[in-house]
């Protein structure tokens, strides 16, 4: 039961003096305060919010106030007000929904970057990539498994249960490794190594820079992103399987 009162915004106290009050029927602070067993200042604060609430009421007599709790039915009142409520809401922000879609276009086209820096920064950049379906690489050489160690592993494993979607351009001396697991891969020449990573998903493209603290760029841009992209699809034309 007062699991079930919580449930409509009541504190722990507000619960105790409203299931008194139903017990006792009109009665003065005190009375309350002994029969909910609390302290009489919170006492005074819930019966002070449940007015507030409308879930009880005073009356005085004799200069002296009692209070009395509304009925039960006076929650299904509540719900069906909340109800009305939300509806009305809905009606109003329908009608300005066109005006927040095209407001939330244009900010969505205007490019935005953020750099990320240290080992923690960087896994939030591919803790990113996990929401999307596939994302093409640049340039892995080893190295995210060497600056980010055992996350290494645990991102190709995410992955794979997720069934998201790998493209990698690598050096050719990656292959055979671990570095090509759960994914398709495509080689350039051994020559190719490099201390950085272009990885393309969504609209956003990232380059990260493994050094010791390595440090993440993000650029989210639909254009720039499928600019790579063609850059990418090239590049594949001519690697070698």
């Amino acid at each position: 039961m007062e699991e079930t009162l919580r449930k409509f915004g009541l504190s722990q106290s507000e619960v105790k003096v409203y299931l008194a009050l139903i017990e006792l029927g009109a009665s003065l602070a005190g009375e309350i305060t002994k029969k909910a067993n609390i302290n009489r200042s919170n006492c005074y604060d819930a019966l002070q919010r449940l007015i507030e609430k409308g879930l009880i009421s005073y009356v005085i007599k004799a200069n002296r106030k009692y209070f009395q709790a509304e009925t039960p039915e006076k929650f299904l009142e509540l719900i069906r007000e909340q109800k009305q409520h939300l509806k009305d809401k809905e009606k109003e922000i329908k009608k300005i929904l066109p005006q927040l879609t095209e407001k939330s276009k244009l900010s969505i086209e205007k490019p935005q970057a953020t750099i990320y820096k240290g080992k923690k920064g960087i896994k939030s950049i591919f803790e990113d990539i996990l929401r999307y379906k596939e994302f093409w690489v640049f340039g892995s050489s080893g190295k995210f498994k060497e600056v980010l160690g055992p996350f290494f592993y645990l991102f190709k494993k995410r992955t794979k249960q997720k069934r998201i979607k790998c493209k990698l351009l690598v050096s050719e001396k990656t292959r055979d490794t671990d570095i090509t697991i759960n994914a398709e891969a495509r080689f350039l020449s051994k020559n190719y190594i490099t201390l950085s990573s272009t990885l393309v998903y969504g609209d956003k493209v990232a380059i990260i820079s493994w050094t010791e603290n390595p440090v993440g760029f993000v650029l989210v841009n639909k254009q720039v992103a499928e600019s790579y992209r063609t850059y990418f699809k090239f590049m594949w034309k001519i690697a070698k399987k």
